[in-house]
């Protein structure tokens, strides 16, 4: 599969199948032992700010998230709160 991937023709529909049959496999078991999955739309997640939600532009290559709020987070664990306040409020409904 990895070796398919590189074909550029074919990369984003073999990824897309991978994606969506993980994605599957976590529902499944969600339901086997009683939680819930919540797909959270990976847009921002590393650049909006956990704190106040203000998007803070940043290249690639920068590791820390600073707003001017204050909060000042290590960018995966900024994404991480995003995404679990995410994951909160859906399900709950919000």
């Amino acid at each position: 599969m990895k070796g398919l991937v590189k074909n550029h023709c074919l990369a984003k529909s073999i990824n897309d199948v991978g994606w969506t049959l993980f994605r599957q496999w976590l529902e499944y078991f969600a339901i086997k032992f009683g939680t819930v999955v919540v797909a959270v739309p990976p847009q921002y997640t590393s650049q909006k700010c956990s704190s106040c939600g203000v998007i803070v532009k940043k290249a690639l290559s920068v590791r820390t998230h600073a707003c001017k709020c204050g909060c000042v987070l290590q960018r995966d664990v900024n994404a991480a709160v995003k995404c679990d306040s995410f994951s909160r409020n859906r399900a709950i409904g919000g």
